[in-house]
């Protein structure tokens, strides 16, 4: 699949298992070794994209994390501050968010002081595309990528 990437687009390798398999990437990541962009890997589990990172230097590595609200006077768990601190301590390039009313432009604005990427994860609306656009997001995952290439889509 890395032989397919067009040039200046990106896949993205979300890895789902144990440290062990970190290895297991490395002949297809030498496929794409003179196009070190090509290629994100994200995930939830802390050690492995740390683990990802050290062994895949100029590969990009984001952790995903899903922020939560006990309640509506809580604030966000984790707080921003404990993912920005988790990914800089462990030399990842960026968060992959769940998208939640907590990532506005102050949380981004954060995420990027860090010197972090700011992605987030899974916009299906147009209205979360704008707002985000707006809080200065570098990417989405969506369901629906139409919803923000066909304008017109949105409407049907």
């Amino acid at each position: 699949v890395v032989q397919t990437i067009p040039p200046g687009k990106r896949l993205l390798v979300e890895v789902k298992c144990e440290a062990g398999c970190v290895e297991a990437f490395a002949a297809d990541l030498a496929l794409v070794a003179d196009r070190p962009d090509a290629v994100t890997i994200i995930g939830f589990e802390l050690p492995i994209m740390a683990a990802c990172k050290q062994r895949y230097p100029q590969t990009a590595v984001y952790l995903v994390a899903e922020q939560t609200l006990a309640d509506e006077q809580a604030d966000w768990e984790p707080s921003i501050d404990d993912l920005i601190e988790s990914a800089v301590r462990a030399k990842l390039d960026g968060l992959d968010m769940s998208n939640t009313l907590g990532v506005d432009s102050c949380t981004v604005g954060k995420i990027h002081k860090a010197d972090l990427d700011c992605c987030i994860w899974t916009v299906n609306s147009v209205e979360d595309g704008e707002r985000l656009r707006k809080a200065g997001v570098d990417s989405i995952t969506t369901d629906d990528p139409l919803l923000f290439l066909d304008p017109d889509h949105a409407n049907r």
